[in-house]
């Protein structure tokens, strides 16, 4: 009766180290996504190439070192894969990256696509008064919409622009 109570024993010690083991395994942290490529030249239809397989997106206004005002009126063209229900997330951000704005760029046509859909929208912003003179600079970021929430699957335009 003693051997067999030792040898229970002895067993669930054994679970519990593979339990404890298991745990720490899952814990270690996973190295960061690679950094997406830069965007391409400020001339002309304004694309990027992630690091990523997700396909690009072009973005024909605003062109990078347009001057723009509220609202902001966005378009271009966008793979299907960008879009959920429709849409993708574009955020107007200030020299300091903080967000000053926010809309949505909305499929100009059938976004369950295997090709590029057109989009188009606009988003409010309001610039903070109290930056400095590099408050007039700043960016629009057209994201795309990833439910999945798997960084390798995220993707991103940014265009430099100067508030007016």
């Amino acid at each position: 009766m003693k051997v067999a109570l030792q040898l229970v024993a002895l067993a669930l010690i054994a679970v519990f180290a593979v339990f404890v083991l298991g745990l720490a395994k899952s814990a270690s942290p996973r190295p960061l996504p690679p950094s997406p490529a830069a965007p391409a030249a400020a001339t002309g239809t304004a694309a990027f190439e992630p690091a990523t397989s997700t396909p690009p997106a072009a973005v024909s206004a605003p062109r990078p070192g347009d001057k723009v005002s509220s609202p902001l009126s966005f378009s271009g063209e966008a793979p299907g894969s960008w879009y959920f229900e429709a849409v993708f997330p574009v955020t107007v951000v200030d020299w300091d990256g903080r967000i000053i704005g926010e809309g949505q760029a909305h499929a100009q046509s059938d976004w369950i696509a295997t090709g590029t859909v057109p989009f188009s929208g606009t988003a409010d912003f309001t610039v903070p008064a109290d930056t400095g003179p590099q408050s007039a600079r700043g960016a629009v970021i057209f994201k795309n919409d990833n439910p999945s929430g798997d960084p390798s699957r995220d993707a991103s335009v940014e265009i430099p622009v100067t508030f007016r």
